[in-house]
């Protein structure tokens, strides 16, 4: 049985918290994760495990930066998505 996407996404973020470590943002709270990215992750890569692994590692077609960071604001956030769509249909050219 699948998880459902809410319960996926949150044990991403888990995942991913625990291998960026809880930053802190300047309004005090902890980082939030978007959802809609988390989702994506979670399909093209077929795992929590292997979504946070993408996610927190250089990716050649981010021009070898990392995808959370990439994905800090509106622009970066949808070429991070692009690219896992691109990823989930296996067009990589």
């Amino acid at each position: 049985m699948g998880l459902s996407s809410k319960k996926s996404c949150v044990l991403l973020t888990a995942e991913l918290r625990r291998r960026v470590g809880d930053r802190i943002v300047p309004n005090g709270k902890l980082q939030s994760f978007d959802p809609d990215l988390l989702s994506c992750a979670i399909e093209a890569t077929g795992s929590i495990k292997g979504a946070a692994s993408w996610l927190t590692c250089l990716q050649y077609g981010l021009r070898n930066r990392i995808p959370l960071s990439v994905a800090k604001n509106a622009k970066g956030k949808a070429a991070v998505i692009q690219l896992l769509g691109r990823i989930d249909r296996g067009v990589l050219a």
